[in-house]
């Protein structure tokens, strides 16, 4: 028979206390540590790799020797980014003012490994290993404070207690390490500090130019003699049977290709032009396009016919001068030096005449539809500049023998010219001339522009107008030589402009132009692999970490390793002791429905001096 249970018909519940309320979340701390120490560092190293490449410009190599400049990109030590380099600057920059604030997240891990060791030698009882008041003190203030200020207290508070007392007191290699975090945090942020701001000094807006290659049979900027003017002579009578650089008729002749000729002579083609290349002396006029292909942003290389006109005065040679002339008539010269040249000096406006030599004495003139000439050939010219300009002409008032001043104002001048054909091959690069190869060309190519000169005249205008302007510049006679012969030789190729055919260049491309980033690999790795070692710094903490939190209560220690946990002790030691959630929880400050304590500074004693803090507790 069992015992005896008394039936009230009342039933209860056994009492079971509640666990005791403890610190938790180390786990928590520790991740959120490790998130603020690595995710933002990495996001930004992402986004600003990212960008960089994504956004990257690979410059187009170009392939031709001859077509390369000082605008050709080939620098791999950088890399060209089609973004604004200020954005790219801003990215950058949150590296440098992230870092500057991982060091109290950084001295919040390595705290723990403090922490647990503390809770161990403090349950053993091995006061030695633990921390002394100024110990104490300065690794709160890492915790609470783990910037350069703590970081020097802590090096120089260090030294000055040694030189005061001459006693080294050892910390805990933990707690040393502690402030060593620190430092290292702290150095780990100068140097992404230094390697961002290296950076931003060396990124700059750049122009990037960009080429590619354009087949030869799309860019027709080279200029021939077409296939009719090939292995014969190019006379007249040649020319009155196959067409080469005019069309021959009894009176003379007409243009080839008449619109486009009238273009080029007044310059508003927009595929032919003759412009000049003055890099040697007499300058080169020669066949090409308008401005080198700039306005196309085509570079190139091109056949094409140039040809230069060396002239000058031949009046003193000739034996005119002022006193030749009576009453303003003009006078008839036969010139000793050239003995084929003949005419009128001073004749009724225009009074414009040119006459063809077969060679350097002037002696034989070329006349007759056979007529050939050699290359150089030699023209005369004669005329005289406009009245208008009356003595005003500095060549009038320095009385310059090479011209002869008229009566009623404006000189006459003979010119005696040497005429030279080229085959050339040039390159144009955003439209200057960089290479310019000329080599002379045929008698016949000679002969074939001469007869359209010849026969056409088309340029006399153009010859007068030359004169007058030289007249107005020159400062002897030789400019007005000068400016004359480069005329001349532009007239000859307009003249045949529109008859010459069309030819592929050598080679060519097109360029655009592009404003980049120029970001310089060096700075922009250095700012990397100092993130980087941020980075991995935190990774080691947290493994540290997370080793030092296998101690059960360790979570109780690091939350008492605070402002916190030491003002809980000195003005709540009542309630500091009490297992609690969290240490906030500590102060009552009225909360429970009493009256809050309160907390002043004062005087110590009147008498001796020194201060304390003043606790007025309501409940004493």
């Amino acid at each position: 028979m069992g015992p005896y249970t008394p039936n009230t018909g009342i039933s209860y519940t056994p009492f079971t206390p509640s666990p005791p309320a403890h610190i938790t979340g180390k786990h928590s701390t520790i991740l959120l540590h490790f998130l603020i120490l690595t995710l933002p560092l990495s996001i930004i190293t992402a986004i600003l790799l990212g960008l960089i490449f994504h956004y990257q410009i690979t410059p187009t190599p170009i392939t031709s020797s001859s077509l390369l400049t000082a605008r050709t990109t080939s620098d791999s030590s950088v890399y060209y980014v089609h973004l604004n380099p200020t954005f790219l600057m801003k990215i950058a920059s949150l590296s440098s003012t992230i870092a500057t604030f991982m060091t109290t997240f950084a001295v919040g891990l390595a705290v723990y490994p403090l922490a647990a060791g503390l809770l161990r030698d403090t349950r053993d009882i091995r006061p030695e290993r633990l921390l002394t008041p100024w110990q104490y003190y300065w690794v709160l203030n890492f915790a609470e404070n783990a910037g350069w200020p703590a970081v020097y207290r802590w090096i120089w508070g260090r030294k000055e207690k040694k030189e005061k007392t001459g006693v080294k007191v050892e910390a805990p290699k933990r707690a040393v390490n502690v402030g060593r975090v620190a430092l290292a945090t702290l150095v780990f942020g100068g140097l992404v500090f230094a390697a961002d701001t290296w950076l931003h000094f060396v990124t700059k807006p750049f122009e990037l130019v960009q080429v590619t290659a354009i087949p030869r049979e799309n860019a027709q900027y080279g200029r021939r003699m077409s296939s009719n003017c090939t292995d014969r002579d190019n006379t007249y009578n040649d020319q009155w049977n196959s067409e080469c650089t005019f069309s021959p008729n009894i009176r003379g002749g007409v243009f080839i290709d008449p619109i486009t000729t009238l273009e080029v002579f007044n310059n508003v083609s927009e595929t032919l032009s003759v412009n000049t290349y003055s890099g040697v002396s007499p300058p080169h006029a020669f066949l090409g396009v308008p401005n080198n292909g700039a306005q196309w942003k085509h570079d190139f290389t091109a056949d094409t016919i140039s040809i230069t006109a060396k002239c000058s005065s031949a009046m003193v040679d000739c034996g005119l001068s002022r006193a030749d002339l009576t009453n303003g008539a003009g006078v008839v010269f036969n010139c000793p030096k050239y003995p084929a040249w003949w005419g009128l000096l001073v004749g009724a406006p225009p009074a414009f005449n040119k006459q063809y030599f077969t060679d350097a004495t002037g002696s034989k003139n070329v006349s007759g539809t056979s007529a050939t000439v050699n290359n150089p050939f030699y023209v005369g010219f004669n005329g005289l500049t406009t009245r208008a300009a009356g003595a005003a002409l500095k060549l009038i008032q320095t009385k310059d023998p090479g011209v002869v001043s008229q009566e009623y104002g404006g000189v006459a001048y003979l010119h005696f010219c040497e005429i030279s054909v080229y085959d050339v091959t040039y390159t144009a690069i955003n439209g200057s001339i960089t290479k310019f190869e000329a080599i002379p060309a045929k008698g016949s190519v000679a002969t074939a522009i001469t007869t359209a000169d010849r026969n056409l005249n088309a340029g006399d205008r153009q010859l007068i107008a030359a004169a007058d302007l030289g007249s107005l510049v020159a400062d002897t006679a030789q400019d007005m030589a000068d400016v004359f012969g480069i005329e001349y030789s532009r007239v000859l190729l307009r003249t045949v402009s529109g008859a010459l055919q069309s030819a592929p260049v050598q080679e060519a491309h097109s360029w655009e132009s592009i404003i980049v980033a120029k970001v310089p690999k060096a700075p922009l790795y250095a700012l990397v692999v100092a993130i980087g070692s941020m980075i991995v710094f935190g990774v080691v903490l947290t493994v540290v970490a997370l080793v030092a939190a296998r101690e059960k209560e360790v979570e109780e220690v690091r939350a008492r390793l605070s402002l916190v946990g030491l003002v809980a002790e000195k003005l709540e030691p009542e309630r500091a002791g009490m297992p609690v959630e969290s240490l906030e929880k500590v102060f009552d400050d009225g909360e429970s429905g009493g009256v809050a304590k309160r907390v002043g500074i004062g005087r110590k004693d009147e008498v001796v001096g020194g201060w304390e803090t003043k606790v007025w507790s309501p409940m004493k």
